[in-house]
């Protein structure tokens, strides 16, 4: 029996994230072998410095720990000692190495990351924090954030997901440990050991060969199919005829109250079809009601229904726990529901067995690692295929592109034996759908369905879309052509990688070379292909393509800028807004310039360049298809994505001679360079997130940055929703924002509905609730002193309040300078501020808003989106300047000229809208008393003024001195007068 191997859990406290630059605070060391612990280490670190007031809050580590600690130099020896040669498990465990070996210890220890393990084990989890870790392992937790607890955790989390990990089925670790990984994926090795001891015990087993015969995997494989397939949940589910139909007669509902006005129109609408458009409350008993009478409207008639939400995990939640909770509270049984998102949202089996986990040569960069492992052990347990069903972060979605459906890889769905043996996920939700008495979808899939794209999505009586306000913006994305040169170069490089960048070639010509060229060391012979081949041939068409594309989206920056410089356009839009981006609209005069002669010179090349790429792709799908000695699965699975990309390289060049030569009223054309937000690792350790979401967006932005796109956009798209609203059908559009003071134009006018539409304006009254504050001695933005009144007020707010206050900006640059602003002065008061993007994504803020107290949080960009808190909600809410749209934007521009007033017709309503939007999470999905304070005095100096005031509900006002404000806040919140 083999002895357990002696590893060591390490942890570190450290003033910030870079080992050149700060310093070790605190080592926490666990040496264990198994279960049993061997010995401990823990010691302060002297610090030289001052302690940053983040690092104190974060770990409860404060000046005085560290005054009598000993040096590091002096430990070094005994630490030394202590960790050996042993394997260092920790999570994020790269991170203290880093330091460690900085200091001259550890320096070839091998690594074992609990992160790494985590994520790949527990592929569904919306944290991988290792608290939110061991609390989905079952694993006790103890203090955090302290380097022998932290410690501690780690082998005890280690622990757990070593038994996971050895509770794998036989393929999946064979799979695991087949993954071309780089050497900075730490589970390789431990992966690799076990996948090897497995090997051996199965072996060794009498009943081997028993287990080999009764996997089916021979069967399989003459179906085409690959041989895991045995092992995956969704070979092994009950047939789909067993899904129960749609109740066809009426069932009898129990007594509900008194229907509000909302609910009559709702009732009305869904009865008599038409178009209703009905606001309700962002409280969850509002919206379980609204599906509950959507439930009755099934039951009673037996008819279809179609709810559109906003996002995939939108469609989950309600279809998953708000509709049976509304088939509840009507009391009746629920209804069949089926989820259907767009065919790119669903596991691709084609690619999965294909060319999706090939190898083809080298090792995956660490994201993509990190994402087909994750994706590995998911596959196995997913019945839906779905992509909301498995957390995938950052720069791991290039996982998912490799192996997701979608329509350019319809090809070969006729051929496609997992097709044909019902076991195609997306083909499986259409099924299911198809069936279903109620469909839950999102805005994009039902955006993409009414623009005429295939998505699977049945024909229904009655359509509910809720945030019914954002629709547009859904029905505009799908019909906006864009060529993009990162989603270009990207296919170009999956076709043939540069020889520059990666000698080995990691592409698709590479994988179909080894299925075809017999003469190739270490390739499996094939026949010789039918269709004649000429490798160095098909990598030359690639590489004019990339070098086409580089030339054409310069000319195209080229082009940008020369326009920018000779109209003298600044960094501030009309209204003093800085700009994040730069936008340059493709009018007649462009067009007739010389610049744009040049971009359609190099589109001509680019063009053809295109059309010789994409024949080229075929061409080796063609060869393929002559590879018949060569597992089925492979040669589709390689065929599939050949033909993707051919299909994706041949939309790209006719969307581009769209954009190039096409000019009219209906659509804006622009050149674009893509929005780059500030972002600011501040000290603290990498797994604070649970995912790498700050790194990941550093490395995307630097790869975005001056790379212009061009895009053509739709102006008006409300036209394609006129099918909902057909004689016998209904429409029913619901939202917390869809009018402005009970006038539903702006809306109405949008979506191109009709004047008949049933309008049910929600009037809540929230003075008990909310205190709506307008300081009246406030300087109008851009005044002198006006961003120093704001941040004081913030400060002062934060003091009253001990933190609890979210401020949000319009812009990053302006929350920028408030972060710098405000920051000292509340830690002075032991108060932590927290700004996106320089803290953090807006869901990491959320979670220390949620985990810590005295907390401030300086935000922008998704939280005007007025996501509904699952957690503590705020005490005072400060939106420190009204959300218009920015003239400068073309699109924006172009629709307000639409409107005889653009700037009360459609600047005014837009800007009162987004603030109802963001209020509305922010302040009133929730039932805390609490305060909002309109920093903006152009609200009481202005002519919109009112307008924007009153499309906000009823709420307890204050008008009065900026100074006295606080105490007025604070005495609010505590429930006075």
């Amino acid at each position: 029996m083999r002895s357990d191997p002696v590893r060591v859990a390490v942890d570190l406290e450290t003033t910030g994230l870079r080992p050149d630059q700060d310093a070790i605070i605190e080592i926490g060391a666990v040496k264990f072998a198994g279960m049993r612990v061997l010995d401990i280490y823990q010691s302060f670190v002297s610090l030289s410095g001052p302690l940053p007031y983040r690092i104190q809050r974060l770990t409860g580590i404060v000046p005085a720990d560290l005054r009598r600690a000993p040096q590091l130099a002096s430990m070094l020896p005994g630490l030394r000692v202590f960790l050996g040669d042993a394997p260092l498990v920790g999570h994020s465990v790269a991170f203290d190495a880093a330091f460690l070996r900085r200091a001259g210890v550890a320096q070839r220890n091998p690594l074992i990351d609990t992160y790494e393990l985590a994520s790949m084990l527990l592929p569904a989890l919306p944290s991988y924090t290792l608290g939110a870790v061991a609390l989905a392992l079952g694993v006790p937790t103890s203090i955090h954030h302290r380097a022998l607890a932290d410690a501690d955790l780690a082998r005890a989390v280690f622990i757990a997901l070593l038994d996971r990990l050895d509770g794998l089925d036989t393929r999946a670790l064979d799979d695991l440990a087949a993954l071309p990984a780089p050497v900075g994926w730490t589970p390789g090795p431990l992966i690799r050991a076990q996948a090897s001891e497995r090997k051996e015990r199965v072996s060794a087993s009498p009943f081997a060969a028993l287990i080999d015969a009764t996997t089916g995997g021979d069967t399989l494989a003459a179906r085409g199919l690959h041989p895991a397939l045995a092992h995956m949940a969704i070979y092994q589910e009950e047939p789909q005829s067993a899904v129960k139909p749609a109740p066809t007669s009426p069932v009898p509902s129990v007594a509900a109250p008194p229907p509000s006005r909302q609910i009559t129109a709702l009732r009305e609408g869904l009865a008599e079809g038409g178009v209703v458009l009905y606001e309700l409350e962002r409280k969850d008993g509002a919206q379980i009601a609204t599906l509950a009478e959507v439930v009755r409207w099934v039951a009673s008639g037996g008819q279809r229904a179609i709810i559109a939400t906003l996002h995939s995990d939108d469609m989950i939640r309600v279809a998953r726990e708000m509709l049976p909770r509304a088939a509840t509270a009507a009391g009746l049984p629920t209804p069949t529901i089926a989820e259907l998102d767009l065919p790119s949202a669903y596991l691709s089996l084609r690619r999965w067995f294909g060319a999706g986990r090939d190898p083809r040569a080298g090792a995956f960069p660490l994201d993509v690692t990190r994402g087909l492992s994750r994706l590995t052990v998911w596959a196995r347990e997913t019945t839906t295929g779905l992509r909301a069903d498995v957390a995938l972060h950052g720069g791991e979605e290039a996982a998912w592109e490799r192996v997701r459906a979608g329509a350019e890889f319809d090809d070969t769905v006729d051929e496609c034996p997992y097709n044909q043996a019902r076991l195609c996920f997306a083909a499986r939700a259409w099924a299911r759908a198809a069936r279903a008495a109620i469909t839950v979808t999102t805005h994009a899939t039902l955006a993409a369905s009414l623009s005429g794209a295939q998505t699977g999505l049945p024909d229904a009586e009655r359509t509910l879309v809720i945030a019914g306000r954002l629709m547009d913006d859904a029905l505009r994305q799908a019909q906006t052509i864009t060529l993009d040169p990162q989603s270009l170069l990207a296919v170009l490089n999956a076709l043939a990688a540069e020889p520059e960048r990666d000698g080995q070639q990691h592409d698709l010509l590479r994988m179909a070379g080894a299925l075809l060229w017999p003469e190739k060391p270490g390739r499996k012979a094939s026949a010789p292909p039918a269709i004649p081949v000429d490798e160095r041939a098909w990598r030359a068409a690639i590489e004019a393509a990339r070098s086409e594309e580089r030339a054409f989206f310069a000319t195209l920056r080229a082009a940008l800028r020369e326009r920018q410089e000779s109209s003298g356009r600044g960094g501030r839009d009309g209204r003093g807004e800085p700009r994040d981006n730069a936008a340059l609209r493709v009018d007649a005069d462009l067009r007739g310039s010389d610049a744009w002669a040049r971009v359609e010179r190099a589109w001509t090349r680019f063009a053809q360049a295109l059309a010789e790429a994409a024949a080229t792709a075929r061409a080796a799908a063609d060869a393929l298809a002559a590879a018949t000695d060569q597992p089925a699965y492979a040669v589709l699975g390689a065929r599939t994505d050949l033909l993707g990309a051919a299909r994706r390289l041949e939309g790209a060049r006719a969307q581009g001679a769209c954009l190039i030569t096409r000019n009219d009223d209906a659509a804006v054309t622009w050149i674009r360079t893509p929005y780059v937000p500030f972002i600011e690792q501040r000290p603290g350790r990498p797994d604070e997130s649970g995912d790498d979401e700050v790194e990941d967006e550093a490395q995307r932005i630097e790869e975005l940055a001056d790379a212009p796109s061009l895009s053509r956009i739709p102006i008006h798209v409300g036209k394609s929703l006129q099918s909902l609203w057909r004689p016998g059908r209904g429409l029913i559009l619901a939202g917390w924002a869809l009018s402005v003071g009970g006038d539903f134009e702006m809306t109405r006018s949008a979506l191109s509905l009709p004047e008949s539409a049933r309008l049910a304006p929600v009037t809540p009254d929230y003075s008990g609730q909310t205190l709506l504050c307008l300081p009246d001695d406030v300087a109008e933005p851009n005044a002198p002193g006006a961003q120093s009144q704001l941040d004081s007020l913030i400060v002062e707010l934060a003091l009253a309040l001990e933190g609890d206050v979210v401020a949000i900006f319009p812009s990053h640059a302006m929350l920028r300078s408030s972060a710098h602003g405000v920051r000292r002065a509340l830690e002075r008061h032991n108060i932590l501020a927290l700004a996106q993007g320089v803290d953090g994504s807006a869901r990491q803020l959320w979670q220390n808003f949620d985990s810590q107290e005295r907390v401030v949080l300086l935000a922008a960009g998704s939280f005007w989106d007025g996501g509904e808190r699952n957690g503590r909600a705020p005490a005072c809410v400060v939106v420190a300047r009204t959300p218009f749209p920015a003239p400068s934007d073309p699109l924006i521009a172009t629709r307000a000229e639409a409107w005889p007033d653009p700037q009360n017709q459609f600047m005014t309503p837009q800007a009162a809208l987004k603030l109802r939007q963001a209020l509305g999470g922010l302040a009133w999905s929730h039932e805390r008393r609490n305060a909002i304070v309109l920093f903006d005095r152009r609200l009481q100096t202005r002519g919109y003024g009112p307008t924007i005031l009153g499309a906000l509900p009823d709420c307890a006002p204050y008008q009065g001195s900026l100074s006295a404000l606080p105490d007025r806040v604070a005495r609010w919140t505590r429930g006075e007068k």
